[in-house]
């Protein structure tokens, strides 16, 4: 049909097509033969052909470089349309057997160890890959994986030296533990642009694991990640992330909602087609930056926008606009970015707003204006559209540049941290430049490396975290450990208590712990001092406990529940009551029902803190004061609480007498009770 969905398929399937077979239909050279000197001794002999012309005769190791040549080329082609099929869904059965022609997808690791023996390293990277996680046919190999990853890394491939390092940090699968190669390993990837090294590299400055601390030092590795972020924004590249899923949360319940979105999805299209300009607006801007399970399409951005600007919606002017000024999926046309950014503008629309100062700015299709373009950009930002937000900072961050602008960091910072409230990444990370720096405030190093962690989430190599994931769906739980082992020594929360987490509720017996983590005598990211040495199940325990105080101390609250927990039932840990109550109130603190509720109960019983009613009662009410899906929890409990509480005052009388005790407990017991069931009922029809 002419749906926006069929005209895109089109698009991509010969976009796919033309990538793939461009170097095989590609006419040779043609040379003209008419100059071609005579014969000598010393020279390559020369062939007459039957029509008079000369060539040059190929010698024997020409003819063999050549084959050599042709039979790697074809090598490549063939893996690179195996690739294409895995990776990319063409949405037609009949076009990927034109793609493979007589391949079959389980030649593609038989073709990538051809590959792999001539000696290129992505190759023998990419068949490490396969060995490490099970993707080659003959299944995992872990040592297979380590001999082809430490050969790619000694060919200088920077993913591979990052993996070696990872290896040495951990002692993984008999691989020596040994924080200073692991060091020298992820300066190396560093060097090669390895950004998840650099990563590693700024988590460990920042925290003195191995090295010096220095706030400094490790914005400079962040700087260089957060750099490739804002190169691929500024050219216009759009970079979704992923969402960081701990653990901990109902899996099952988000697998759902993700179904629903696409269930969501597919009703807007139905209510598009039919005419919906909110649900065609909606599709539209989904599409243009991707979301909601949809991956960027700027085709069919285009069609639902049109769509959406023919039944008069103003949002879609600055769309449309922008499509046409920076030529994305479309060809750039200043002249028809201009006429939807002045409907949009007349309209009042902010995004359309600031597309005209953009363009009076740098005079794309009009007169070079910046004092126009600084009207524009305030009147979008006072509608609240942060690109004009980030670009008045711009402006008077670096208004000497400009000429018509006063120079004005404080301004600047405003702007931008107006922006960065509203998400948007550019500001964050010009943001994060102004506070490591002391323009316009004072210089504060570690609130700039909060921003720059913000910056790199938006990149590519979060994607780790999906991936380790889809691991502990499918019980791959060694495979996931390590993948979040990884994320966590690049400093991500998330991928630490996930990683915690999952050594914490596994069973030993579906981890193979003794070759995850080796023993050492030195000090390495994740050598502990509290685990050091053990061989059994007491070891995965403290390497939990370990890693769930790191990730406490990065600001998780929940990290404290699971801590008290285990000190509190003396998992890996003497049971320590007092501890447990400790790490209970941190996260009370914050509010934390289940923390409320285990401080409350604590006080109740006299476990770890003075037995007191009356502040198990204040927690207990907060409990269902601050969490309406805890109110059920917290009437059982405060009537518990009541009945102990009048249980004792009546076995504490003067009145109690021997076995008269036992039966005005009771009556007391039975009348609290009743007294908490009314006061729940009350509370229920005020709160209705």
């Amino acid at each position: 049909g002419n749906t926006p969905e069929a005209m895109t398929r089109g698009v991509l399937v010969l976009s796919v097509v033309f990538c793939v077979f461009a170097s095989e239909v590609s006419e040779p050279d043609q040379q003209n033969h008419e100059n071609v000197p005579e014969a000598t001794e010393t020279s390559i002999p020369v062939v007459v052909n039957p029509d008079g012309t000369q060539t040059f005769a190929t010698t024997d190791v020409e003819a063999d470089n050549s084959q050599e040549e042709n039979k790697l080329n074809e090598l490549e082609q063939n893996f690179l349309r195996l690739h294409v099929v895995d990776e990319v869904d063409l949405g037609s059965e009949e076009l990927k057997r034109q793609l493979l022609g007589d391949l079959t997808a389980a030649k593609k690791f038989e073709i990538l160890e051809q590959l792999a023996q001539k000696g290129i390293s992505e190759y023998i990277y990419q068949l490490a890959e396969g060995y490490l996680f099970g993707d080659h046919p003959t299944g995992k190999n872990i040592t297979a994986a380590i001999e082809k990853f430490q050969k790619a890394a000694d060919l200088g491939h920077p993913d591979a030296q990052h993996m070696i390092a990872l290896f040495y940090d951990l002692g993984y699968h008999g691989t020596p533990k040994d924080s200073a190669k692991a060091l020298l390993y992820h300066t190396f990837a560093a060097e090669g642009q390895n950004p998840e090294s650099q990563l590693v590299l700024a988590n460990l400055f920042l925290n003195g694991i191995g090295v010096k601390a220095g706030c400094h030092k490790a914005a400079f590795f962040l700087n260089k990640v957060a750099d490739r972020v804002v190169d691929e924004l500024e050219s216009n590249n759009v970079l979704i992330g992923d969402r960081m899923i701990r653990l901990n949360e109902d899996l099952d319940h988000i697998k759902k909602q993700e179904e629903e979105d696409l269930d969501i999805m597919d009703f807007y299209h139905y209510s598009a087609e039919n005419g919906d300009v909110r649900a065609q607006s909606t599709l539209g801007s989904l599409y243009l930056k991707g979301g909601h399970g949809l991956p960027p399409n700027p085709a069919l951005a285009k069609a639902f926008l049109e769509m959406a600007v023919d039944s008069g919606d103003v949002n879609a002017y600055g769309s449309l606009g922008q499509m046409f000024l920076q030529g994305k999926g479309v060809k750039a046309n200043n002249e028809t970015a201009y006429s939807y950014f002045q409907k949009g503008a007349k309209k009042g629309h902010g995004s359309s707003l600031n597309g005209l100062g953009f363009m009076h700015l740098h005079g794309y299709g009009v007169d070079k204006n910046v004092t126009l373009a600084l009207e524009y950009f305030r009147k979008g930002a006072e509608r609240g559209n942060t690109e004009a937000q980030y670009n008045l900072g711009l402006l008077y961050m670096d208004s000497e540049k400009q000429g018509a602008v006063k120079q004005d960091f404080a301004k600047a910072l405003r702007y931008f941290s107006l922006a960065t409230q509203a998400g948007h990444t550019l500001s964050t990370f010009h943001l994060a430049q102004m506070h490591l720096n002391g323009l316009g405030t004072s210089a504060n190093c570690p609130l700039a490396m909060n921003y720059l962690k913000q910056v790199v989430e938006k990149g590519p190599w979060v994607s780790v975290m999906s991936v380790a994931l889809d691991k502990y769906r499918s019980e791959e739980f060694e495979s996931s450990l390590l993948l979040y082992l990884d994320a966590a020594q690049q400093g991500f929360e998330v991928a630490t208590f996930n990683a915690a987490y999952l050594l914490h509720q596994t069973e030993p017996a579906k981890i193979d712990f003794s070759q995850l983590i080796g023993e050492s005598n030195s000090k390495s990211e994740f050598d502990e001092s509290v685990f050091s040495g053990m061989k059994n199940v007491t070891e995965q325990q403290a390497l939990a406990l370990a890693l769930f105080e790191r990730s406490a101390k990065s600001g998780n609250t929940e990290a404290y529940i699971y801590i008290g927990d285990m000190h509190y039932y003396g998992q890996s840990v003497p049971q320590d009551f007092e501890r447990a109550a400790e790490c209970y109130r941190l996260a009370a603190e914050a509010r934390h029902p289940q923390a409320l509720y285990n401080i409350g109960f604590m006080h109740q019983h006299g476990l770890g803190l003075a037995k007191d009613f009356h502040m198990a009662k204040r927690n207990f009410d907060l409990v269902g004061s601050h969490h309406r899906g805890s109110i059920a929890v917290a009437y059982t409990a405060l009537a518990l609480l009541f009945a102990q509480w009048g249980f004792e005052i009546a076995m504490n009388s003067p009145i109690a007498d021997h076995a008269d005790s036992i039966l005005i407990g009771g009556l007391v017991f039975m009348l609290v009770s009743v007294l908490a069931v009314l006061v729940m009922r009350r509370n229920r029809r005020r709160q209705g």
